[in-house]
């Protein structure tokens, strides 16, 4: 009897320490990195112009009955036929300063949904001009794929830079 309470005492051990193994690795496995997906969706929340040039190529300011230009902001894809989709037009700025800088352009299509990493895409600033003549400022041109990092965390802003003026894209992925 004496035998069988000993074997009795030890395999309730042994189950109670396969139990503490068992919920020790539960825990354990529960604190590791969840496996994500990789995206597929790449939303831009905020379109940010961070700087321009307050001359155009000849040296002249953007308009002659003003110090400052009015710039605002197209966004488009080049489409398989080659012709380009324009996606987002802002509003302007009238008389932008550099002091003004960062401007943050609102669209009513903002936040916008991109699901073809390879497609060129570009953004440009624009003076607007009374008279229908609006100038070109500067663009950049990209591809998501530019910026899909091998591993690691996805990144949460783009800059794209141009020679006369940079944009910030903040953005989120899904």
């Amino acid at each position: 009897m004496k035998n069988a309470r000993i074997l009795l005492i030890n395999f309730i051990l042994v189950l109670f320490a396969s139990a503490l193994f068992t919920m020790n690795s539960c825990e354990k496995a529960s604190d590791q990195e969840p496996v994500v997906e990789k995206p597929t969706i790449m939303v831009i929340d905020k379109i940010i112009l961070k700087s321009f040039s307050l001359f155009n190529p000849n040296g002249n300011r953007w308009d002659d009955w003003t110090n400052y230009p009015d710039p605002y902001v197209v966004f488009c894809e080049e489409a398989s036929d080659g012709s380009l989709n324009i996606l987002i037009e802002t509003g302007r700025y009238d008389e932008l300063k550099l002091s003004d800088l960062p401007i943050n352009y609102t669209n009513s299509k903002l936040p916008l949904s991109l699901t073809n990493f390879n497609r060129n895409l570009g953004i440009g600033l624009f003076d607007y001009d009374s008279d229908g003549g609006d100038d070109f400022m500067f663009e950049v041109e990209f591809k998501i794929s530019d910026f899909v990092p091998y591993s690691g965390e996805y990144p949460t802003e783009i800059q794209l830079y141009a020679d006369t003026g940079a944009f910030t894209l903040e953005i989120h992925w899904k």
